[in-house]
């Protein structure tokens, strides 16, 4: 057999050869192919045991250079944010 071309049907292709046609989760929506895309999301409450480290500013006044950073610390009563 000596076929004009073959067409492959996948949403998980590992190679993607001559691609002619792509339909992601958006365009899905648009074209109302499907009524909604949701997004699930884990978040953990109370994840105190990284290190938190937020730079806020830095200035830059005749040579010294001081930065305003925010840290997350372990205090007596608990968790807290500083400055």
């Amino acid at each position: 057999m000596n076929p004009l071309c073959s067409l492959r049907y996948s949403a998980t292709h590992v190679d993607k050869h001559h691609m002619l046609f792509r339909l992601d989760a958006i365009d899905a929506y648009e074209r109302k192919l499907v009524k909604q895309i949701e997004v699930a999301a884990a978040t953990v409450e109370g994840g105190h045991n990284k290190p938190f480290v937020r730079l806020l500013g830095v200035k830059s006044t005749r040579g010294t250079i001081t930065a305003k950073i925010e840290l997350d610390v372990q205090t007596k009563t608990g968790c807290g944010g500083g400055i």
